[in-house]
C-alpha cells in the first residue's frame, strides 16, 4: 500500500468518522425529545386523562344518561397509572438513545442497529396504542429512519475499516 493509498484510506475513515458523529447527534436528539416529551406525559398524565374523560362525560349526559361518577373515577385512576407506566418506559428508552450516542464509538454497528430497532419499535408500539400516530409526523419519521439506516451503513463500513487497519 502506497502512502497515497494510505491518505486516501485514512480521509476515507475521517468522513465515515464524521457520519458516526452525525449518528450520534441523531440518537442525542430522538433520546432528549423522547426523554423531554414523555416525562411532561408522565407528570400531567392525570390532567390529560381526566381532560378527555370529561369529554366523554360530557356527551353521555347530553344524551340524557346518567353517570356514576364513583366508577368514571376508578377509570381515571386506572387511565392515569396505565399512562404513567407508558410515559416512564418511554422515558428510558429517551435515555437508552442517550446513552447509545455517546457510546456509539464503542460498538458503532451494535449501537446504530440497536437504535434503528429500538426507533422502530418504539413507532410500532406507539402505533398499536394510538394508530392515528401512525400518520402524525411522518415526514419526520421517514427522515430519521433514513438518517438512521445510513448511520447503519457508516457504522459498517467505519468498523470495517478499523479492523483492516488492526490486521495491517
Amino acid at each position: 500500500m502506497t502512502n497515497e493509498d494510505e491518505e486516501l484510506g485514512s480521509l476515507a475513515q475521517e468522513v465515515r468518522k464524521k457520519s458516526l458523529g452525525q449518528a450520534k447527534g441523531i440518537m442525542i436528539f430522538i433520546g432528549v425529545i423522547t426523554l423531554g416529551a414523555n416525562v411532561f406525559v408522565g407528570a400531567m398524565s392525570e390532567s390529560l386523562v381526566r381532560t378527555e374523560i370529561d369529554k366523554e362525560v360530557k356527551i353521555i349526559q347530553n344524551s340524557g344518561q346518567e353517570v356514576d361518577m364513583e366508577y368514571v373515577e376508578e377509570i381515571v385512576s386506572a387511565s392515569t397509572r396505565q399512562l404513567q407506566l407508558i410515559s416512564a418506559l418511554f422515558t428510558a428508552l429517551g435515555v437508552a438513545f442517550i446513552v447509545m450516542g455517546f457510546a456509539i464509538y464503542k460498538a458503532p454497528v451494535g449501537i446504530t442497529i440497536a437504535a434503528l430497532i429500538l426507533y422502530l419499535g418504539g413507532q410500532a408500539i406507539t402505533a398499536f396504542l394510538d394508530p392515528t400516530m401512525i400518520i402524525r409526523g411522518v415526514l419526520i419519521k421517514i427522515i430519521i429512519v433514513v438518517l438512521l439506516v445510513k448511520s447503519v451503513s457508516a457504522a459498517i463500513a467505519y468498523q470495517n475499516e478499523a479492523q483492516v487497519k488492526s490486521i495491517v
